[in-house]
């Protein structure tokens, strides 16, 4: 799914019972193409947690964002998450600092990023726009 085709991605787990679809987990990705940067949340429902989904969302966030030129991939978690700072470990994610002190902040760069597309597009066009050009 995507809110309005650009700049913002969210993908959706789903799980279907019985002819019932039932959404347990989700991800939305807000990127800034002129930062070529990515700031992301992810949840996953308590009956399914400890599965392995929140590792496969969180590949499936850096591959999605990697496809769209983004280069650094950023989140903010509450300090006492002790799950999701255990899989952004293992996801390589660094930390620093939150905005507050009961956060944070969990970043990583996308080494695979795509150099042309499309973030890298709607940069040039951003620079453009800002020199005038557009």
């Amino acid at each position: 799914m995507a809110a309005n085709g650009r700049d913002t991605l969210t993908l959706l787990l789903t799980s279907t019972a019985e002819d019932r679809e039932t959404v347990i987990g989700e991800a939305r990705v807000a990127l800034s193409c002129a930062k070529r940067a990515g700031e992301f949340s992810m949840s996953i429902a308590d009956d399914w947690r400890r599965l392995g989904l929140g590792s496969a969302l969180l590949q499936e966030i850096e591959r999605k964002a990697a496809a769209d030129g983004i280069e650094l991939l950023f989140g903010d978690t509450l300090r006492t998450n002790e799950a999701m700072i255990g899989l952004a470990l293992g996801r390589g994610f660094r930390f620093e600092l939150g905005f507050e002190a009961r956060l944070v902040r969990i970043r990583k760069c996308l080494d695979d990023a795509a150099p042309d597309l499309p973030c890298q597009k709607w940069s040039e066009i951003a620079r453009g726009a800002e020199l005038g050009m557009a």
